[in-house]
């Protein structure tokens, strides 16, 4: 479940929702926040803090899309007693600054079978490695996309080039032009004009004629 926060100056609070509920004891894998923060934290590196009643906090650096997931530290143990504290911290060199807290609750429930299971938080200082590499990945991936694309337009030139100087045939009645992408001839399915030349047998006149105008004299045999 999403669960919407708002940060504005040292302000933290919940929106569209009376409190923050985060599920059951033991649950985790579901609840997640998403923070919207106004002009005055947009420069700084966000971190969030959990807080569970009588266990130690948990601190978790936010994603660049504003969403956190709940850690299992923070829903290990129900509120019955009092409630866990949500606290923001926002860091810039030479600015440090750190919200008003927001209270959450989680639920209590009967005993199941067996134990529920424990996550494990990783540290900020792994949460941070893990987001570096993210875009790590993801720089590379689109440079070979890039290199890809570049091959891909070379071999398209090199094509286009060699079509540019085939020139188009008629076979069966049809045009066939050379297709750079295919590297053969395809049929256009468009019909061919006009008629074969038709060869005439000349006559002995006509063989005449061409050498007396050439100014020979016919070799008789």
């Amino acid at each position: 479940m999403l669960h919407e926060v708002g940060l504005s100056d040292y302000e933290a609070s919940v929106i569209g929702e009376r409190y923050l509920m985060l599920g059951t004891r033991g649950s985790y894998g579901i609840e997640r926040l998403h923070v919207t923060a106004d002009e005055s934290w947009r420069t700084l590196a966000i971190t969030v803090t959990f807080c569970p009643p009588s266990e130690p906090p948990v601190r978790m650096l936010l994603g660049n899309d504003g969403c956190i997931d709940v850690p299992p530290e923070a829903t290990a143990k129900a509120t019955s007693i009092a409630a866990g504290r949500i606290v923001f911290s926002g860091i810039d060199d030479g600015v440090c600054r750190i919200s008003l807290d927001v209270p959450y609750y989680v639920r209590d429930h009967s005993e199941t079978n067996g134990k529920e299971s424990e996550g494990i938080t990783p540290s900020v200082i792994d949460q941070i490695i893990a987001q570096t590499k993210s875009h790590s990945d993801a720089a590379k991936s689109a440079a070979i996309s890039a290199e890809n694309s570049a091959l891909k337009a070379e071999e398209m030139r090199d094509g286009a080039e060699k079509a540019a100087e085939t020139y188009p045939e008629i076979r069966s009645g049809t045009w066939w032009i050379y297709d750079p992408v295919q590297g053969e001839y395809v049929d256009t399915g468009v019909p061919s004009t006009g008629t074969e030349p038709v060869l005439e047998e000349a006559t002995n006149e006509d063989i005449d004629n061409i050498f007396r105008e050439l100014g020979l004299q016919k070799r008789r045999f």
